[in-house]
């Protein structure tokens, strides 16, 4: 039985450090660890960070960037069993995406093998966009916002 898009939005939004797996506009050939960071109701908008297994590239494209090494957070099997090899979330590229369009991944199965992130981990990614030069404080404030409603309760 197929569970209604609706029920699996709100188990999306509701489960902190979510991670699961899905195709990008930019990379539709193959499903990346994705992570929802945030989200904005009011203009119908996740806010998402997406992982790579090239972990080299990615950390030395941040260092000839000059970015801050801390908006790049490495996570791995220990972290999550979804991640099977060591993965590089970039803070500095935060994905907007329209809760229209997430859902239609929904509906078209595109969206795989939900799993959680330690809380450790959502830290280092929150740390990681609030340190980014190049991510917009709108986002940051919602970052924020998801970030610190969902960590107060549990410490």
């Amino acid at each position: 039985m197929k569970i209604p898009t609706n029920i699996f939005l709100k188990y999306i939004l509701e489960t902190f450090g979510l991670i699961f797996f899905l195709t990008h506009d930019d990379f539709p050939q193959k499903r990346h660890p994705t992570i929802l960071v945030g989200y904005d109701i009011d203009k119908d908008i996740l806010y998402l960070v997406s992982g790579t297994s090239q972990v080299g590239k990615r950390r030395k494209y941040i260092q000839n960037i000059g970015f801050d090494i801390q908006t790049l957070v490495i996570s791995g099997p220990k972290e999550s069993n979804s991640l099977t090899s060591p993965t590089a979330f970039d803070c500095n590229q935060v994905i907007e995406v329209s809760l229209s369009s997430f859902c239609s991944k929904i509906d078209s199965n595109d969206l795989k093998r939900l799993d959680t992130i330690n809380t450790k981990t959502m830290e280092k990614i929150y740390n990681g966009i609030q340190l980014s030069t190049v991510v917009e404080p709108y986002i940051k404030e919602k970052v924020k916002k998801y970030f610190l409603d969902n960590v107060k309760g549990k410490n």
